[in-house]
């Protein structure tokens, strides 16, 4: 089924897989309870929230699964959502700001399904890469200082320009120190 809406004076193509739109009616209805997947760094993902929720639905439910350790408080703070209450592509599209602007997570993901009675939200987030552990083998002694090269602590997010630039220092500093034929191996 292949749906033309005009917003805003520009045409959009949506293919409708997981819901359609009723006649006379902007209320998306259940296909055989299929849902439908919002990701954020789809360019054209809040044209989507705006035709999921055209008119506000009621929220059975809202679930979140998460690669690393994220407090479902912390979740309910930053989305606002409460079970039973009418949600709006506004409340959607503020969700995602709060979960983004937290700059924890590489990649959100929103899975909408539609019941009788609602609508059940499920947020999947992907964190980003994070520096693990810092091991310095080969030295013993004085290992605080190649520590101290590397500007990334374990527990921050890995950039891969600041990790070349860190392996680098620390190659040139053991150039320095005499030590001609270092090598330093990233794992």
């Amino acid at each position: 089924m292949q749906l033309i809406i005009l917003r805003r004076n520009i045409l959009f193509l949506y293919f409708a897989q997981a819901f359609f739109l009723t006649i006379g009616s902007s209320e998306p209805m259940a296909v055989a309870n299929e849902s439908v997947r919002i990701c954020f760094d789809d360019f054209d993902y809040q044209v989507k929230i705006e035709q999921l929720f055209a008119t506000p639905a009621l929220l059975e439910k809202v679930t979140f699964a998460s690669d690393i350790n994220f407090e479902q408080s912390e979740f309910k703070y930053l989305t606002a959502f409460q079970e039973g209450q009418l949600i709006s592509a506004q409340a959607i599209k503020n969700a995602f700001f709060y979960l983004d602007l937290r700059q924890l997570f590489s990649k959100i993901v929103l899975k909408v399904s539609w019941r009788d009675s609602g609508c059940f939200l499920h947020f999947d987030l992907t964190s980003h890469l994070r520096v693990n552990s810092l091991n310095i083998s080969g030295v013993l002694f004085g290992k605080e200082r190649y520590r101290q090269l590397y500007s990334m602590q374990p527990g921050e997010r890995f950039e891969l320009a600041k990790h070349t630039l860190a392996l680098k220092k620390i190659i040139n500093f053991l150039k320095n120190e005499g030590y001609l034929n270092a090598t330093v191996d990233a794992q």
